[in-house]
C-alpha cells in the first residue's frame, strides 16, 4: 500500500512542534507501508517577520518529502484554495515521476487541503480520507465566518461527503461535523502517542504544554497558582510559545512567583522529560478538539486536570484525574482543584495502562491501517 498524507501543519524552522503528531503518526506507518508527504505551508502574515527561518522549497527525494512554502493571503480564501492546489498539483507530478502514484491520500485539516482534494480525486480516480482536528468548528468560528450558501461552506461539505471516511480526533468534534454537515462517513480515531519507557524523578508538581495564546487561557493557571501555592514550595513549569509569552513574563515577575518556570523553544525530547518529571499535567483551553499533552502525560502516568474543552472528555477519567465544568473554570475553582488533586492518590501503572489499552501506538496504527484498506476495498 502507498499512502500520501497532505498536512496543513507541519513542522518547519519557525514553528518546530506544528503538526509534530501528524510528523509522528507518518513515522510509525512507514514502518508498515510507503509512505510520503507533501506540505503546502500557507503561512501567516504575521511570519513574514521570520521569513529568514522559512524556505520556499523543500524536498527530500530519499524521504519522500516535499514541501513548498508561500504566504495566506488574508481574508481572501477562495484564493487560497487555488495557491494550495497550483503548488500541491507542481510537486505532485514531481512526486509521481520519483515515488509512483499513492493509492490513497490521507489529509489532515480540511482548511485549505479540501480543494486539492476533490481536484485530485476527479483527475487521478485517487480515494481519500481526512483527519479533522481543527477547534473552528468547536468555538463556532467556522459558522461565523461562512453562511451555508458561501463557497467555502459547500467546498468544505463537498470535500468532507466525498471522502471514504472523515475521521474526528475526538468524540465531541464528530457530534458538532455531524450537527453541521449531516455526514454519515464519520468515525473517532483519536492521536497517539508513544509507550513511555524513560522515567525521570519528579521534580515539579504542575506543567503546562501548549500555545500561549487566548484559546489556551494559560493566564488562567498562574492566576490560580498565585492564589493557592505563591507562599509554597510547589512548583510549576509552562512550556509554549505564543503572543501571550510577555504577558505571562510580566505576570510572573510582578507577583514575583519564583516557583513558576516559563519555557519556551525547547527541543521536543526535552519537552517529553519535563513532563515526565511532573505530578499533575493541566490544560486551561476554552476549546480543544483533543489534547495531545494530556495523553503524553497519561503515557508517564501523571495525574490530569482539564477544563471542559470538549475533546479531553475522551481522556479525563475519575481514574486518572479532574474534569473541571465550564461553569466552574475560574481560577479559584481551578486551583482549590489543584490543591485537591495533589492530595489524591492515583495508581500511576493504571493511568499507563489506560493509556496503552486506548493511545498507543500499535492501537491507533491498527485502526488507521484498516481504514485504509477499506477505503480501498470500497
Amino acid at each position: 500500500m502507498h499512502l500520501l498524507i497532505v498536512p496543513s501543519e507541519y513542522p518547519s524552522k519557525d514553528h518546530k512542534l506544528g503538526g509534530i503528531f501528524i510528523k509522528e503518526q507518518r513515522n510509525i506507518l512507514k514502518n508498515k507501508i510507503k509512505v510520503g508527504i507533501i506540505h503546502i505551508y500557507l503561512f501567516s502574515i504575521f511570519n513574514l517577520m521570520k521569513i529568514k527561518f522559512l524556505e520556499f522549497k523543500n524536498t527530500s527525494k530519499k524521504e519522500k518529502f516535499y514541501r513548498i512554502s508561500f504566504l495566506r493571503l488574508p481574508k481572501l480564501k477562495l484564493l487560497n484554495y487555488y495557491i494550495h492546489y497550483f503548488f500541491f498539483n507542481l510537486l505532485f507530478k514531481k512526486y509521481i515521476r520519483n515515488h509512483g502514484r499513492p493509492d490513497i491520500i490521507h489529509a489532515h485539516f480540511s482548511e485549505f487541503t479540501v480543494y486539492t482534494l476533490l481536484k485530485i480525486k476527479k483527475k487521478y480516480k485517487i480515494p481519500y480520507v481526512i483527519t479533522e482536528h481543527s477547534t473552528d468548528f468547536l468555538d463556532g468560528r467556522f459558522l461565523s465566518q461562512y453562511n451555508q450558501n458561501s463557497f467555502s461552506f459547500k467546498i468544505v461539505k463537498k470535500g468532507f461527503e466525498e471522502a471514504k471516511y472523515v475521521l474526528c480526533v475526538s468524540s465531541v468534534l464528530k457530534i458538532k461535523l455531524k450537527r453541521i454537515f449531516n455526514l454519515r462517513n464519520l468515525f473517532v480515531v483519536h492521536n497517539f502517542t508513544k509507550i513511555k519507557k524513560t522515567q525521570y524523578n519528579k521534580i515539579y508538581d504542575f506543567i503546562f504544554v501548549g500555545d500561549l495564546i487566548e484559546r489556551k487561557n494559560p493566564l488562567l493557571l498562574i492566576k490560580a497558582y498565585k492564589e493557592y501555592f505563591k507562599s509554597s514550595k510547589k512548583k510549576l513549569v509552562i512550556i509554549g510559545n505564543g503572543k501571550l509569552l510577555n504577558k505571562l513574563k510580566n505576570y510572573i515577575f510582578f507577583h514575583n512567583l519564583k516557583n513558576v518556570i516559563l519555557l519556551n523553544n525547547i527541543k521536543r525530547n526535552e519537552v517529553l522529560k519535563k513532563i515526565s518529571q511532573s505530578k499533575i499535567i493541566i490544560s486551561t483551553s476554552r476549546y480543544e478538539t483533543f489534547g495531545i499533552s494530556l495523553i503524553e502525560g497519561l503515557s508517564y502516568g501523571l495525574k490530569i486536570l482539564s477544563t471542559d474543552s470538549g475533546g479531553p472528555r475522551d481522556i479525563v477519567t475519575k481514574s486518572n484525574g479532574l474534569l473541571l465544568k465550564r461553569k466552574d473554570s475560574t481560577y479559584k475553582k481551578l486551583g482549590y482543584s489543584m490543591k485537591k488533586l495533589s492530595g489524591l492518590k492515583i495508581n500511576k501503572k493504571k493511568i499507563i495502562s489506560q493509556h496503552r489499552k486506548k493511545f498507543s501506538e500499535d492501537v491507533i496504527l491498527e485502526k488507521l491501517i484498516t481504514i485504509y484498506k477499506k477505503s480501498l476495498k470500497n
